[in-house]
């Protein structure tokens, strides 16, 4: 049951943008993967990577759409974790 609201409350947070949160999530998660997009000299850019406001809008969409997953899970989550409460009394 505690799982559910830890869920719910992150997907919340998430989908919200919560004082910022989607926004300060992404800008983190642009920044950890930046080094694992470094091509080499003799290769072409893709055009995902050459803009940096349409990969952070991209993201972000992204951080939001993540966040409602989260949200129903966990609300599915606290519901079965009630219902079980329940049956057990």
């Amino acid at each position: 049951m505690l799982a559910g609201w830890l869920f719910a409350g992150l997907g919340y947070v998430l989908a919200s943008d919560f004082r910022g949160f989607s926004t300060w999530y992404t800008r983190l998660t642009i920044q950890v993967t930046h080094p694992l997009t470094r091509i080499p000299p003799w290769r072409f850019l893709p055009q995902r990577l050459k803009d940096p406001d349409a990969m952070f809008d991209r993201q972000y969409q992204l951080a939001g759409v993540v966040g409602w997953v989260f949200a129903v899970c966990g609300g599915v989550v606290f519901v079965i974790g009630m219902v079980r409460l329940i049956q057990a009394l």
